[in-house]
């Protein structure tokens, strides 16, 4: 996926989920978008037109109405006047706080001159009736919808905001500090970074308001690098809601994966539809969270458990997106046992479910791992860039086409070997690269990894400086065993081939 764009694989699957009748879909599609615009990623001006006229859809159906909240997520970042409107209308019509702030939010975005934002703002002033609407309307609460948002700049005149606003134990102020965090290159740009620091967003997860709570969960993980460590979350075990447990192990994942604390996200696996059987949020975090890390084939064997017995349709549309997104990467550890892997059989299994077929098309289409195609009037199911003999399955009138491990004559194919090696060892590389500690190895194994997939002619000596350096590194007490295993593959992989 790039960095800074949705592509159009990537706008059609975010899409394609707002157009679901099931509201929890629709409601991951729009948190797809809205955590991808937060990111500073931007969707094509071809799609702009399409993606709003849905959003006013959404806005004006009732339906919906228990997501507008994450649906002015997105209007933050592309609304039209027509939005707008409905902005104004529904600020009185909803009493739910949240959304209130976020309505005032997208209608400071569409203004680049404070004036004549403030203008729009005393026409609402005058339709307030509500002792609510009228405080949220006050220019302190303004402040705290707009400022992050807003094209014009906005000074906060509150000396030593943080502290008043725990004083205070002002709600909007807090919603605002997770905003920062959560938006943090906006606040950048806005000059209100520095407003507040760590220990004071950390704080807001002792609050004991959920929704506080929940934001301040969501505030850390947004953050870059927002990862969370064990050693301070157990202090919080008892006082945490279930709301927050998505935010939670969407950051304490990732955080235990680098302190090489595996056990921890096995034992969070294996006990997954035991003790979250009903909690969709806790496993939609589990799974951010393992989406975030590298590939492990660790939890391969849990991850398929978790899929046979996982009861919500939407989580095991995220469980199949997890093996469409490393389907290659299983084969490649199954290659002891000839096939095409677990995650692959099990993604051809559901190409029957009319479900699931929409979504692992988009899926496939977003991480290119593996090829479909219609031949005669039957699907072909192959991984993407397969250039060997193919041997052929019919099965419940589709066409299984699965590559050939052995040569003509019995032999293992050599190509595919030395393909798998290569693969295996950009994996082992990207690891750590994620996991070292050693800025000097990370900019080295970067430039390895560049040097590697683009062919350069002085790749050779590069392998041999790193491997040089990695038989250095694997001497120091203080690096991590796992670490330490991948250093060690490394070199034996660098070894073989020089």
């Amino acid at each position: 996926m790039e960095k800074y764009i949705i592509n159009k694989e990537e706008f059609q699957l975010y899409f394609l989920m707002l157009q679901s009748k099931e509201i929890s879909i629709v409601k991951e599609g729009v948190q797809k978008f809205s955590d991808a615009f937060a990111k500073g990623r931007h969707i094509l001006n071809s799609d702009k037109k399409k993606f709003c006229k849905k959003l006013e859809y959404l806005l004006t159906n009732p339906k919906y109405n228990s997501i507008y909240k994450w649906i002015y997520k997105c209007t933050c970042f592309y609304s039209t006047p027509q939005i707008e409107k409905i902005c104004k209308k529904n600020f009185f019509l909803t009493n739910d706080t949240e959304t209130q702030n976020w309505i005032i939010s997208t209608i400071a975005s569409r203004y680049y001159s404070f004036e004549q934002f403030q203008t729009v703002i005393n026409e609402m002033k005058h339709y307030a009736r509500s002792e609510q609407q009228q405080i949220l309307l006050l220019p302190k609460n303004i402040f705290y919808s707009a400022s992050i948002f807003a094209h014009f700049h906005m000074d906060y005149n509150i000396k030593n905001i943080g502290d008043t606003i725990f004083r205070e134990n002002d709600k909007n102020g807090m919603y605002w500090m997770a905003k920062l965090s959560a938006y943090s290159e906006l606040a950048k740009k806005k000059e209100l970074i520095s407003a507040i620091n760590q220990e004071e967003l950390d704080m807001l997860t002792y609050s004991d308001n959920p929704q506080i709570q929940v934001y301040a969960y969501w505030g850390l993980v947004h953050r870059p690098g927002g990862k969370l460590k064990l050693s301070k979350e157990e202090a919080k075990r008892y006082i945490r809601i279930n709301d927050s447990l998505k935010w939670y192990y969407a950051g304490i994942i990732p955080g235990e994966y680098i302190n090489n604390n595996l056990d921890f996200i096995t034992d969070i696996l294996k006990n997954v539809n035991e003790q979250f059987r009903n909690n969709i949020r806790a496993k939609e975090g589990i799974l951010i969270g393992l989406n975030s890390i590298p590939y492990d084939s660790w939890f391969d064997a849990l991850i398929i458990d978790w899929y046979y017995c996982e009861n919500y349709e939407k989580i095991k549309l995220k469980l199949l997106e997890y093996m469409i997104k490393n389907v290659q990467k299983n084969k490649i550890n199954e290659k002891c046992r000839q096939g095409n892997g677990s995650f692959f059989s099990i993604i051809f299994d559901e190409w029957s479910n009319a479900v699931s077929i929409e979504y692992i098309k988009h899926y496939i289409n977003l991480y290119k791992t593996l090829i479909y195609k219609k031949v005669k009037g039957k699907i072909i199911l192959e991984f993407k860039e397969n250039e060997r003999e193919m041997s052929d399955y019919n099965i419940n009138g589709g066409e299984f086409k699965g590559p050939v491990i052995m040569g003509n004559y019995g032999e293992i194919d050599i190509k595919q070997e030395k393909r798998e090696d290569e693969e295996l060892f950009i994996e082992n590389l990207q690891k750590f690269i994620y996991m070292c500690n050693n800025q000097d190895l990370i900019i080295e194994s970067k430039d390895v990894l560049n040097s590697f997939r683009t062919g350069r002619l002085d790749l050779k000596n590069k392998l041999c400086s790193l491997n040089s350096n990695l038989a250095n590194f694997v001497t120091v007490v203080s690096a991590t065993p796992q670490v330490l295993k991948i250093a060690h593959e490394l070199i034996q992989y660098i070894e073989k081939i020089i």
